[in-house]
């Protein structure tokens, strides 16, 4: 469970810095 948990929060991250890399790039496209 603790493992699993873990992984969980490792992939929360992941997605919060691949969205704000998503993001920043539409920004830098647009503007």
């Amino acid at each position: 469970m603790k493992h699993m948990k873990k992984s969980n929060t490792f992939v929360i991250i992941i997605m919060t810095i691949i969205d704000v890399f998503l993001i920043g790039g539409l920004c830098r496209i647009l503007y």
